[in-house]
């Protein structure tokens, strides 16, 4: 079970009295996030059946189907709440606990009423898949019949052609070759499904995760801010690498056999210089990161994004993201709400990935609201291949965007 669907179970487990349900879906944190994002091993399933009870009395495999979300909250709760002598288990939660309960619950393993709490709850529920996640597919400007109310998520790919115009991906310029010929080649020798995850790089990708196909190689996202400004998280740049991060636009798939890893060179640019950088404070969740990067040269042919400069965001205003999730050509996720502001910061349940780092978090009017700057682990080992960790909309812990009104007065205005 993977351990952020648990600790969201875990907070309205712990409640007094009832259940609290509210809207979220989403997770992902990764390498080029602050924090870990190596794949996981899985927890435990508890698929292990049960033995009928005795006596006519409901048996452990009917009461666990008969029990509705709450009798499974409740059960949880009450395990959770003990203060009897019964060993307890990893999660704090006793294994198995007699008398008191729904009938027939008190005989079943914990992690299988968790297990089933899951699945109740992603039945009455919509569980988040990641299939939010789609291609920009179109290269070239596009035209909306409304520019000033962009829709949120799939179904205008003209639109996301025109936010996306000011996207572009943050390569290491080891992975950037200069043919002859006024073009670039980006050095993606691996598509995604050949990535290996683990402690030893030993574990493959499973072969239901999707993009499988499409090439791999950046490290980060950042946007276009100013003519000669890109912003991007502050842990994928410093001072010690900005003249050697390359700045690419137009790292795009339009079809998934078709990634375009040759470029024009006008469309790749370097670092200069940081003009303004600022980490995120350790243990602190609601410190903002940023980086503000001068160019090697005024940007052509791309469009500056329009950012939001003061406030903030409500809750539930609904966002969107565009970036290169795991390094992978440009994709944008909709469908997600913002679900709190603290600090310097707006937690959401965006889509999204490693490589996500510095993307732009779009509100549905198309102005930037934020950074993505870190999130939750990206993906889990199952015993025999990396998959995604998915999660119902009303867990998880959400992905963490710097506002940009703390860093855009950095701007030029």
């Amino acid at each position: 079970m993977p351990m952020k669907v648990f600790i969201a179970l875990m907070a309205m487990i712990t409640l007094a009295g009832g259940c609290s349900v509210g809207h979220e879906h989403t997770s992902a944190a990764s390498e080029t996030r602050a924090g870990s994002n190596e794949a996981r091993p899985q927890g435990s399933s508890g698929e292990n059946s049960p033995t009928a009870a005795p006596g006519g009395a409901a048996s452990p495999a009917s009461a666990l189907e008969g029990a509705s979300h709450i009798d499974l909250l409740k059960e949880l709760r009450r395990r959770a709440q003990s203060t009897t002598a019964v060993p307890k288990g990893e999660f704090g939660l006793a294994p198995q606990m007699a008398g008191g309960g729904f009938p027939g619950l008190e005989q079943i393993p914990s992690d299988a009423i968790l297990t089933k709490l899951i699945q109740r709850q992603q039945e009455i529920f919509r569980i988040n898949q990641k299939d939010d996640i789609k291609d920009v597919g179109k290269v070239g400007q596009g035209t909306a019949a409304n520019p000033t109310n962009y829709p949120v998520g799939p179904g205008d790919d003209d639109t996301m052609v025109r936010l996306s115009d000011s996207v572009v991906a943050v390569f290491p310029s080891s992975l950037v070759e200069r043919p002859a010929g006024g073009k670039v080649a980006l050095s993606t020798s691996i598509t995604f499904g050949q990535r290996m995850f683990g402690p030893d790089k030993k574990w493959p990708l499973c072969s239901s995760e999707r993009f499988r196909e499409q090439p791999v190689g950046a490290k980060c996202t950042g946007f276009l801010a100013a003519p000669d400004i890109v912003v991007t998280a502050a842990h994928c740049v410093d001072k010690s690498n900005v003249t050697e991060t390359r700045f690419v636009f137009g790292y795009v798939a339009s079809a998934a056999s078709t990634p375009r890893t040759i470029l024009p060179a006008s469309d790749v640019y370097s670092g200069r210089e940081i003009i303004h950088r600022k980490e995120a404070t350790e243990g602190k969740a609601d410190d903002g990161e940023w980086a503000l990067v001068r160019l090697d040269r005024t940007v052509v042919g791309h469009t500056p994004a329009s950012v939001r400069r003061e406030g903030v965001p409500h809750k539930d205003d609904a966002i969107f993201v565009i970036g290169h999730p795991s390094g992978l050509p440009l994709k944008y996720a909709g469908n997600a709400v913002v679900r709190e502001v603290i600090g310097q910061v707006f937690r959401a349940n965006l889509d999204t990935y490693g490589g996500n780092s510095g993307s732009p978090v779009f509100n549905k009017k198309g102005v930037v609201e934020g950074i993505l700057i870190r999130g939750e682990t990206d993906f889990e080992y199952d015993g025999t291949c990396v998959k995604s960790i998915v999660c119902p909309d009303i867990g998880c812990g959400g992905e963490i965007a710097t506002l940009s009104s703390v860093f855009a007065p950095k701007l030029p205005k």
